[in-house]
């Protein structure tokens, strides 16, 4: 859909586009094209943190469609994949310990 480019701005501006695109067909309820645009953003993004965006919205869509244990299983993977060590069976602490990092991380950062 959209080609790598070295102009740093083009690329960040299809990035936005797209996964705004993603999120607002979340929100009218067309997953299929929601699907697509995330699936364009994996396949173009440079980097990992390129791709937070839609993977947040991926595991919503998961929850929507009431693929539960998918939407965990991404999201778990998502966790592992960026160096995390997200334990099989976690204890009270160790998710409390885990809630507080992933708190300070996200900050005041929004959906909007």
């Amino acid at each position: 859909m959209w080609e790598r480019r070295d102009d740093n701005e083009i690329y960040k501006l299809a990035l936005q586009l797209t996964s705004s695109s993603a999120f607002i067909e979340y929100c009218c309820g067309n997953f299929e094209l929601c699907k697509e645009s995330i699936q364009t953003v994996m396949e173009n993004a440079r980097c990992e943190d390129d791709k937070l965006e839609v993977y947040r919205i991926l595991v919503e869509v998961k929850g929507a469609e009431m693929e539960y244990d998918d939407a965990i299983h991404t999201g778990i993977s998502l966790i592992r994949g960026l160096g995390d060590n997200f334990p099989r069976k976690p204890n009270f602490t160790l998710l409390m310990w885990i809630f507080w990092k992933t708190k300070r991380f996200v900050g005041n950062r929004t959906d909007a």
